[in-house]
């Protein structure tokens, strides 16, 4: 049958007696002759030995010296102290500065999407001016409708830029201009 530690019987590879104990059971007389022997110690020790002496004010104080200069860091309540405040100052700092810079922040992204309309818009400007100066018909276009379209994109390039500048207009709450 073997050992249980190599049987693979995991229930009695665990079990006090694999792992190097016993099963003894504690005899039922035991703490009585435990008592019995510290009572016939104390009776050898001299009854002047076993009063409590008081300890001097100034034993006490070096002693309570002796601790707090062993004491580390992170047990001090001055510790705590610099920290709690730290963390209340930075939570304050966190709320106070940002406060300031939300119409920026709100802005950021209409300014992005509004940057890339007039990005494409000048491209679209550029590309039916091209047009219109050719007239190759790469467009399939004829001029008055390449002209109908250059004024339209003009328009809106016009309207994007004084949003993007002065703000009030498509999203942007506060202008280039104004910060």
């Amino acid at each position: 049958e073997g050992d249980a530690k190599f049987a693979g019987d995991n229930e009695s590879a665990y079990s006090p007696v694999a792992r190097g104990g016993s099963l003894r059971q504690p005899v039922v007389g035991e703490s009585s002759q435990r008592e019995k022997f510290s009572q016939k110690l104390l009776s050898e020790v001299p009854p002047e030995q076993l009063t409590l002496r008081e300890i001097d004010d100034e034993v006490k104080a070096e002693i309570g010296n002796a601790m707090h200069v062993h004491k580390s860091y992170y047990n001090r309540h001055l510790t705590y102290m610099v920290v709690i405040s730290l963390i209340l100052g930075l939570c304050v700092v966190s709320v106070a500065i940002p406060s300031r810079f939300i119409p920026k922040i709100v802005n950021l992204g209409p300014s992005t999407d509004l940057s890339e309309y007039r990005e494409a818009l000048v491209k679209a400007c550029v590309h039916l001016s091209r047009e219109l100066v050719l007239d190759d018909g790469f467009s399939r276009m004829t001029a008055p409708q390449i002209a109908g379209t250059l004024n339209h994109a003009l328009t809106l390039l016009h309207d994007v830029d004084l949003a993007v500048r002065r703000g009030g207009a498509m999203d942007m709450l506060e202008g280039a201009d104004v910060w």
